[in-house]
Parts: C-alpha cells; structure tokens; sequence
C-alpha cells in the first residue's frame, strides 16, 4: 500500500465523515429550534395563565373582605351569601352576582379602591407570586431554573428574585399584570428569563437525538484511530523492509566470503604451496562465526519478545564487566583515534542477574558509540555511581548525536535513526529494543540524553544485590 494510496484513501474518508457530520448536526439543529419554539410557546402561555389567575385571585379577595366587613349595608339591606361563596377554591369570574342587591355592594368596593392608592407589594407579594409561577409551570411540565421581577413599564424594579439581573443576556418573558385593570394607570409586567435555558432544552431533546450526537463523536473517534493504525501499520510494514534489506546485506556478505574462501581453495590453477590454508580457515572460521552470531541475536530477540527466554541468576560485578568490555573493544577505538575514560566510582556494584544478557547491554551500548562516532577523534567516559540501592551506569560519547523526534522511537524494534550518515552503518535496529528488554527483565530502567552533533549519553539503572546492599548498610 503506497503513502499516496493511503492520503487519497483518508482525504474520502474525511470528507465522507464530514458530510455525514453536516447532515446530523444540521438535523440536531432543527429538532432543537422547534423545541425551543414549543418551549417559548409554552411559557408565554402559562405566564398569561398566572396574570389571569394573580388577577381573579384579588378580585376575589376583595369581595370576601367586603362581605366579612358588613354583614348589612347602610341602608339595611341584608346580604345574603351562597354557601359556596367563601370557598377558595370557587374561581367563577361571577362569584359577586350571587350577593342580593349587588349595585350597593358593588358600588362599596369600587368606593374604596378610589379612595386609597395601593402599591402593587399590597396588591401581590413575590413569595405568593413566585408559588403561583411554580404552580403553573409544574403543571406544563417546566422545571427549569428561573429569574423573574416585577417592574415598571419603565423598568423600575418593584420586587425580584435574589439572582435576577435586568440586563441578561438571557432571552426575557414578559407578560403584563392586572392587564384589565382600568382604575390605576401604572401598569405593571412580571418579567422573566431562564438561566441555563440553551442547556436545559438541549438535554430534553429525544433520546435519538441525543445518541446521534454520541454516534457523532465515536465515529470522530474511530476514524482518528483507524487513520492511526493504517500509518502505524505503514511505518511498520517499512521499518520490516529495511529490516530485510539490512538482514540480506548482513548475511550475504560472511556468505560470500565464505564462497570465495572455499573458491579459492577448489582452484586448481593455483598451486598448494602458494595457498594459505592458514589464512582461508581463518577467514572461513570468522565469517561463520559472524554469521552464526547474527543468526543467534535475531532467534534471541524472537525468543525474548515471546517470553520463553530464562535468566539465569548470578553474582555480577558491573565495575569489572565494564572494565572487561572496555578492553574488548580497545583496538576498535584505537582506529577511531580514541580514549575510553573509565570513572567507575560505584563502591558497591554488585547485581543479581544474567552475565551474558547484561554483558551484550553494554556491548550493544558501547558498540553504538563506536559505530555512530563522526569523523573527529572519538571519546568515551563510563562511569559507575551507587546512589541508595540502585547502582547507575553511564556511558557517554561525543559522536553524531540523536534528534529529539527519534530519541522517542530509538527503544522501539527494527527503528533505526532515518537522517545523517545512519544508513551507512550496518544494523537490524534490535540491538537498542534488545537492551531496554534486557535491562526492565533485571527491574532496571534505561533512558538516553542526546544533542545532534555534540553526543549521546545512556544511563542504566540496576537495583543492587540485596544481601551486599544490607551489609553495607549494617556497617
């Protein structure tokens, strides 16, 4: 699968998503403007119900004072009230005709309104007002959180709620009171808002709409993790290839060493005595040695990664390990024209684990100094420290230096580094997966420090034997 296959096969898919999206939000859209239609329906209808029923409510107040006041009028009349007519719940807009002689008392409670100029607390009061809104609202279904006040028609606040707040942003509901009152001329409004009422009429919408919206966002989900795995997958499918291309030049050049050796050897035209059996065997013996060997670090690594690998548990000194690897790779350091500066100041260094697997960790590691140091004379410094029970190793180098992008990938399998002159060393790009392996099986940890251009530093850190660390600690 080619790099423009995959963009052309994620640029449809975007879009295909994208259109998908458009169409369901624009659907959401909608069901959310008819409900919020319905709702602003709604509540103007039951804010004209409380005017009406605030209204009623004082005129029948007003009677019954009346007729609790005079049991008979100035002029002797006897008025004589219907046994339902002090019921509370009685609301019939006509409840006064059924009083005999009902000019006079009429005539009564319009005297006494004229006569006295009431404020509109005296006429209703917030907390009965604010029951009578509950009421209403319950009864159509409108249980959310409201503001309201009582005001002017020049906005001057008579009573309000503790949180409300005249210049909202909040879309205003507002419905006149006493709207037939022809006696006083101030006219009063109950205005009102919802705090919360986007998010309120948002999550009352159908449960549909609401696991479209989630569909929306697993689908956004998907996609970005189906985009990640697919370019996962590529990088993965390269780093393989190279993997290959780096294993055949490995083992294709001891193979033909090999078959030119034993060429030689089978060549008549030359005679025995000009033949250097010595140096052909030798050539023979260390091609296969290194072949075998490349052959061995990929089974091993195949071997660890599935976990049937088995330590084997001894006493290691790391002071002397490093000092034996040191000497190991003298010559090669030599024609790099280099100086490897042993600083192993550890006093304890002694470690519980396997010699051959953690004598290959600092092999890789100084190896790769070697490997990648640049032209200028290489320098090495490994240096041991023992801090509480962990002993810590450092070997750092003055070589090529790694970019803080593949410092991130640099423990991953089959990663070499793709910039610079890396190419040109020879590698499968297991030998630093191998080392973190290696060093987390020990419950040890490893980390790197790198400046392009200026060098490398790796640290390992290794828990030390138990028994020496508590002897040691006992002194």
């Amino acid at each position: 699968m080619s790099k423009k296959f995959i963009w052309i096969l994620s640029i449809l898919m975007s879009i295909t998503m994208l259109w998908f999206i458009y169409i369901q939000i624009k659907w959401i859209d909608g069901a959310l403007e008819v409900r919020e239609r319905q709702f602003v329906h709604l509540v103007n209808t039951s804010l004209r119900i409380v005017a009406k029923e605030v209204e009623e409510h004082e005129i029948i107040s007003r009677v019954k004072s009346e007729v609790t006041s005079y049991d008979i009028d100035s002029i002797g009349n006897h008025i004589h009230l219907d046994k339902n007519f002090l019921d509370t719940n009685d609301k019939t807009d006509n409840v006064y005709f059924k009083i005999e002689n009902k000019t006079i008392f009429i005539e009564n409670i319009v005297n006494e309104i004229v006569r006295k100029k009431i404020n509109i607390d005296e006429r209703v009061n917030r907390d009965n007002l604010n029951k009578k809104i509950k009421t209403v609202f319950d009864h159509h279904n409108i249980t959310f959180e409201y503001e309201f006040a009582v005001v002017t028609k020049s906005n001057n606040l008579c009573f309000k709620t503790d949180s409300f707040n005249l210049a909202s942003t909040d879309e205003i509901f507002e419905v006149m009171l006493y709207p037939n009152d022809v006696i006083y001329k101030e006219k009063h409004y109950i205005k009102l808002y919802f705090p919360h009422e986007k998010e309120d009429i948002f999550f009352t919408l159908p449960k549909v709409a609401l696991s479209t919206l989630f569909l929306i966002l697993a689908i956004i989900t998907i996609f970005f993790i189906t985009i990640y795995i697919i370019l996962k997958q590529k990088k993965l499918s390269e780093m393989k290839n190279d993997f290959i291309n780096n294993l055949t030049h490995e083992l294709k050049t001891p193979i033909s060493t090999i078959s030119l050796a034993s060429q030689m050897l089978k060549d008549n035209s030359i005679s025995v005595v000009d033949k250097d059996y010595n140096l052909i065997s030798n050539i023979i013996d260390d091609e296969t040695k290194r072949l075998g060997f490349q052959v061995e670090k990929i089974l091993q690594m195949a071997i660890i990664e599935k976990g049937y690998v088995k330590f084997s548990e001894q006493d290691i000194n790391i002071n002397e390990l490093l000092s034996s690897v040191i000497k190991s790779f003298s010559l090669k350091i030599s024609q790099k024209n280099g100086i490897a500066e042993e600083h192993l100041n550890a006093e304890i260094s002694d470690i519980t684990g396997d010699r051959l697997h953690i004598t290959n960790v600092f092999y890789n590691l100084i190896e790769n100094a070697i490997k990648y140091s640049s032209k200028k004379d290489l320098l090495l410094k490994i240096s041991t420290k023992k801090i509480k029970n962990k002993i810590i190793i450092s070997i750092q180098d003055n070589a090529i230096g790694i970019k803080k992008d593949d410092q991130k990938r640099i423990f991953n399998k089959f990663y070499r580094v793709s910039t610079g002159n890396v190419h040109n060393v020879k590698g499968f790009g297991l030998g630093l997966s191998y080392v973190k392996r290696i060093v987390e099986e020990h419950k040890g940890r490893i980390s790197i420090e790198s400046q392009l251009n200026k060098g490398t530093t790796f640290k390992v850190v290794l828990p030390l034997k138990k028994e020496k660390f508590k002897h040691q600690k006992n002194k």
